[in-house]
């Protein structure tokens, strides 16, 4: 028998039912099958490929062996994909899935590359059809999807041939990305050609060519180093303007008479002079003074610099040219030319707007224009040049844009909206490309035209009621879109301000929650809202204007994000943008946020419990907590309203209870009413009483973690409120813990957390608050925001702003094998934490007066001395190692000129305050001072808590008793009254029958 025959008949009838097999219709709405069918199809497609060349040697035919190679193929899957709306198909799954397991089932990476390119014709064009159908287009409006997302599978395949370098490792053609790329700008172009092109199909193209590109140039073409032969050192482009320096900026600074330049850092950015600005400049190690401070220095742009200097005083650019970059010069005017030539000019030199596919052809050539101007580069410059061309296209759209915007028709502005959504695709507004914020800039263009002409057509008041009323949606959304292109040219204080306006009314006409669009039109707002912030960093400092539009835009998007449904497919790109927002503005100026959490504090408590949105939903909120104002601040006649739910349980709480008790806990709930949003106070009553909760989402993978994480997060808000409310008036803490304590949450809560807590593998000096940190200027991911971490956080911050009632919890209530690991964590984490924290507001405390409070981590102890007269009270506090959980120790041994009765009851106050009522030892102190100052002016203690002033309402006794005239506070009377199980005075056991005082 000769083998090679039957190797032959057995490869070709095993290639004939593979093929066969892949051209298979896979199965429907049944993902798991489909991975089994493509697991065992690519197991037998790889034994085929061993059989077919067991010498390795005709890699080549290998994909045609098993029918990958086929191009129709790969096109029908991509139509059919578009046929069905361009949801997710089960055939381009089903081919990217079988090609994606047959190339794991290769070694090296480099076989897998061999296999797709190697000595295998028409490999280039094979590869950009692949590229086109990996590409994942959703049934949703095409703006809410990132290209991130669309070209997911398109990573997910690179890196299984090894990523761009591994590309670029073939020796089989040294032009390989720039070939692909060719091919895919000729197949977009076939498809734009076409009368009757698929959309959708020219659209995923796009997408894909724009994904080549960022292979093929991977870092942005910067013309400003990349000029050769030029000197710089004297140069125009060595010059930096005031409004082009941002902090963080690393720049070269003229030093001294001799101008010596050294490289500094940009530290801060002042404005108090406006327009004329100054900066602080950092320079680096080895170049600073030893008598400056840090190194730390001010000076104006006049003195800093782009570039160094050589040791013969210039600098070419040359020199400076990165090597990817000064080799591929050519390359990128070639790439550029070649698409300018095939898919820019035909298309948008004349501009038409006869029907929906021309409009699409348009849009697409524009987006074609975003990759030649951010990823290509405009390297050339001149007459004919591919930035002459380019320059061109975007003044004849801008000036058609500003022709028609000189009318305000309702057919004019129809004629408005094609050359707005181009003019901004053109100019970074990526839809199916990567987006980019500098095309402007890079091209040198002037919008102020069509800004201008914009503005004064929202001025027009009329014009805008009648929008009002009626608005054109598609026209406004336009202007959003170019709006955010175009924003980073504003460079002056008043166009802001009138732009800032125009957002205003923008705003007020698109974002109705009646809209069907709202979703885009919202999205299209915090793009443009986004690009306003960046531009007004160069027209005003923010700290000193108090933008009411701003503010009135942002409370229009907070309620969109509240009251929005958000699909998972359409959800990361919105929440990003809105993000980004919030991060801007919680570095910049956190204020302008804070009418947007007061009005919707509500709401953003429902948002904790959606998994998409409570972490902008927490930030909110913890902007909120840090507000010093009150949610409901009522004057003398006013009372504060109490949520019907609390009132309702209020009732319940009050049938045991006395009349004074009763005034009592009405006082502690209206305080909590005050500070606290509705749905915390409920969520504390619901979670207290039956560990109920607002509902998660029915279709969350896991809603018991999803409860778990939103109750984590509002109790961890609620504590934030709780503190800033006990800065403001010490007797807010009070009244607020005692709600807490009477809703019973705080057990719920703590055996919750440290059951999801990891508090066995923290790691040393870990930062607990880094998984909720906003600073760092980016959203926390999934390994960060995780319900372990944020439950760690949660137990800390109970401990360190409740810590009488979870010592409470923990001596009465906490289960057995929790207690041990609750005991450890507060002796490593919590009590160093919080003594360090004491010893900081300690030393920056200016209210002691006569008393002076020093104190130590190591030793864990305070003194405070007091002078009074001539007697002076020494208090030493010993802080045990796992405060709260043991008592303080007091030692007033060292009083001089003070009877020893009474310095032994002034000890048992602190010990009272820090032992048995929420606060700090700061609170504590001044209480205690506060105290000693009024025995000194003669009002006598109560003799049930041996202080002057009640712990908790900071009131003097104001019960006394008609037989032996002796005054009590009323809740140390009443809690008298329940531990004795009787009503007898304190001092003389006779029936009370006192009076109020």
């Amino acid at each position: 028998v000769n083998t090679t025959t039957l190797r032959e008949q057995v490869v070709s009838i095993a290639s004939s039912t593979l093929c066969n097999d892949i051209q298979s219709e896979p199965p429907a709405n049944d993902h798991a099958l489909l991975e089994l069918l493509c697991q065992a199809w690519a197991k037998r497609a790889a034994r085929l490929m061993l059989i077919a060349s067991p010498e390795a040697k005709n890699n080549s035919s290998l994909l045609d062996v098993v029918g990958l190679s086929n191009l129709q193929l790969w096109n029908e899957a991509t139509v059919q994909s578009d046929d069905d709306g361009g949801g997710k198909n089960e055939k381009s799954e089903f081919l990217f899935l079988c090609l994606m397991y047959l190339l794991h089932s290769i070694d090296t990476e480099e076989h897998r590359r061999d296999i797709l390119f190697k000595n295998c014709s028409g490999a280039e064009l094979l590869f950009v059809h692949i590229q086109t159908t990996c590409i994942s287009m959703s049934n949703n409006s095409p703006l809410l999807e990132s290209f991130e997302g669309r070209t997911a599978r398109n990573r997910q395949l690179l890196e299984t041939l090894g990523g761009r370098d591994g590309l670029l490792s073939l020796t089989s053609s040294e032009s390989l990305l720039e070939d692909c790329a060719m091919h895919n700008i000729d197949l977009l172009s076939s498809l734009m050609k076409d009368a009757s092109g698929n959309s959708m199909m020219t659209r995923r193209v796009l997408t894909s060519l724009s994904f080549l590109m960022s292979l093929l140039f991977p870092s942005a073409y910067n013309q400003d180093t990349t000029s050769e032969n030029k000197d710089v050192s004297d140069g125009d482009d060595d010059v930096i303007t005031a409004a082009d320096v941002k902090e963080g900026d690393s720049l070269w600074y003229e030093k001294g008479e001799e101008r010596t330049r050294v490289k500094a850092t940009v530290v801060k950015i002042h404005r108090d002079d406006f327009p004329n600005l100054y900066f602080t400049i950092k320079e680096e190690e080895g170049s600073s003074d030893t008598n400056n401070n840090n190194g730390e220095r001010q000076t104006v742009a006049s003195r800093l610099k782009r570039y160094p200097k050589s040791n013969d005083g210039i600098m070419r650019k040359k020199e400076l040219l990165l090597p990817d970059v000064r080799g591929d010069v050519a390359q990128r005017d070639r790439v550029g030319r070649y698409m300018v030539d095939k898919l820019i000019k035909p298309f948008l030199s004349q501009l038409r707007f006869d029907d929906d596919a021309t409009r699409v052809k348009n849009e697409v050539a524009a987006e074609c224009m975003n990759i030649v101007i951010s990823q290509c580069g405009l390297v050339s410059l001149g007459l004919g040049s591919v930035r002459y061309d380019i320059f061109q296209a975007v003044s004849s759209m801008e000036r058609d844009l500003c022709d028609a915007l000189s009318t305000s028709e309702p057919s004019s502005l129809a004629k408005c909206v094609p050359l707005l959504r181009c003019l901004s695709l053109a100019m970074g507004y990526g839809v199916y490309t990567i987006p980019s914020q500098d095309n402007v800039s890079v091209v040198k263009m002037d919008p102020s035209g069509s800004v201008g002409k914009l503005l004064e057509l929202y001025e027009n008041l009329s014009w805008v009621e009648a929008q009002t009323t009626d608005p054109t949606e598609a026209f406004h959304s336009s202007v959003l879109m170019w709006l955010a292109a175009a924003a980073s040219a504003i460079k002056d204080g008043e166009t802001f301000q009138r732009t800032s306006a125009m957002m205003h009314t923008l705003s007020d006409i698109v974002l109705l929650q009646n809209s069907s669009d709202l979703a885009i039109n919202s999205f299209c707002a915090m793009n443009a809202a986004r690009s306003l912030q960046v531009a007004s960093d160069r027209c005003m400092d923010y700290s000193s204007v108090d933008n009411e539009d701003e503010k009135s835009v942002l409370s229009k998007l907070t309620g969109c994000f509240v009251h929005l449904s958000l699909d998972e497919s359409s959800s990361g790109l919105w929440i990003e943008a809105f993000s980004s927002l919030l991060q801007h503005n919680h570095r910049k100026s956190p204020v302008m946020l804070l009418p947007a959490a007061n009005s919707f504090s509500n709401e953003l408590c429902d948002c904790l419990f959606d998994p998409v949105k409570r972490w902008c939903a927490f930030q909110m909120l913890h902007l909120f907590a840090k507000d010093s104002q009150p949610l409901q601040s009522p004057g003398d006649d006013d009372d504060v309203i109490i949520p019907s739910e609390t009132e309702q349980q209020l009732l319940v709480w009050k049938e045991t209870m006395d009349e004074e008790e009763g005034i009592e806990l009405e006082e502690d709930v209206s305080v909590a009413a005050s500070w606290l949003p509705e749905r915390i106070m409920s969520l504390l009553q619901n979670v207290g009483n039956n560990g109920a909760t607002i509902s998660a989402h029915s279709d969350d993978p896991d809603p018991q973690e999803v409860r778990g994480m939103g109750n984590l997060l509002a109790w961890i808000a609620s504590l934030d409120i709780l503190d800033v409310a006990g800065s403001v008036d010490m007797r807010n803490r009070s009244h607020i813990s005692s709600f807490i304590q009477k809703t019973n949450a705080l057990g719920w809560i703590m055996n919750l957390a440290l059951q999801e807590a990891d508090l066995d593998n923290l790691r040393r000096n870990e930062n607990i608050f880094a998984c909720i940190d906003f600073s760092d200027g980016k959203k926390k991911d999934d390994t960060d925001f995780l319900i372990q971490k944020v439950a760690t956080l949660a137990v800390f911050r109970t401990v360190e702003s409740l810590p009488t009632l979870v010592k409470t919890w923990y001596n009465d209530d906490c289960p057995r094998f929790l207690r041990q690991r609750l005991s450890v964590f507060v002796e490593n984490v919590v009590a160093p934490a919080t003594l360090q924290r004491e010893l900081v507001r300690i030393k920056e405390a200016t209210s002691f007066g006569e008393m002076t409070v020093s104190g130590s981590c190591v030793s864990r102890e305070l003194v405070a001395t007091y002078q009074q007269d001539e007697c002076q009270l020494s208090v030493m506090i010993r802080m045990p190692s796992t405060f709260p959980l043991r008592n303080v120790e007091v030692d007033c041994q060292k009083t001089m000129g003070i009877a020893e009765n009474r310095w032994r009851r002034w000890a048992l106050q602190i010990m009272l305050m820090l032992n048995n009522q929420d606060g700090s030892v700061l609170d504590a102190l001044l209480l205690w001072k506060q105290n000693v100052d009024k025995e000194f002016e003669g009002v006598e203690p109560c003799p049930v808590c041996y202080s002057v002033l009640c712990i908790k309402t900071h009131r003097m006794p104001n019960l006394e008793c008609k037989t032996c005239h002796n005054r009590f506070h009323t809740s140390c009377l009443y809690k008298w009254f329940q531990s004795s199980g009787k009503s007898q005075c304190v001092i003389c056991q006779q029936p009370w029958s006192g009076h109020r005082v």
